[in-house]
């Protein structure tokens, strides 16, 4: 369920209304890329996080299955690639795959759930939090 390609969206944690402004809407975005599972074994996942050539992330964990009706947990940790842009960076994942729904039409497979900055870099610090949503691209 996992494997391929997904687009992956990141979003800051603010709480302040937009009020259908589409140029608060687009501030409210940390990042946007794409995700490719490369191996999926028993209880453990690995893949890729490109914001573009020289912005790739490697990430690997474990997959958490709580028995939940509505899907299963990833478990990981990104890291940034040496020699490129994302050198230094370290962020810890946790998303939910959710199950699709009974009666959906046109659905695509969803993982959502939050990203912690481990590492500070450039002038972010550590403890930055925000959420995510990756949609399954169409094979």
């Amino acid at each position: 369920m996992i494997s391929g390609k997904w687009i992956y969206r990141s979003f800051h944690n603010n709480t302040e209304k937009i009020n259908n402004d589409p140029l608060k809407a687009l501030e409210l975005l940390f990042g946007e890329g794409e995700l490719t599972f490369t191996s999926k074994e028993l209880n453990r996942w690995s893949a890729t996080l490109s914001f573009g050539d020289e912005w790739v992330m490697d990430l690997a964990g474990f997959i958490e299955d709580r028995g939940l009706a509505d899907g299963f947990i990833l478990n990981g940790t990104g890291i940034g690639r040496d020699n490129t842009n994302t050198a230094g960076w370290v962020y810890q994942y946790r998303g939910f795959v959710l199950s699709p729904w009974p009666a959906g039409v046109n659905e695509f497979p969803s993982i959502v759930g939050s990203v912690i900055r481990t590492i500070g870099h450039d002038n972010g610090a550590a403890g930055k939090v925000a959420s995510f949503i990756a949609v399954k691209i169409a094979d």
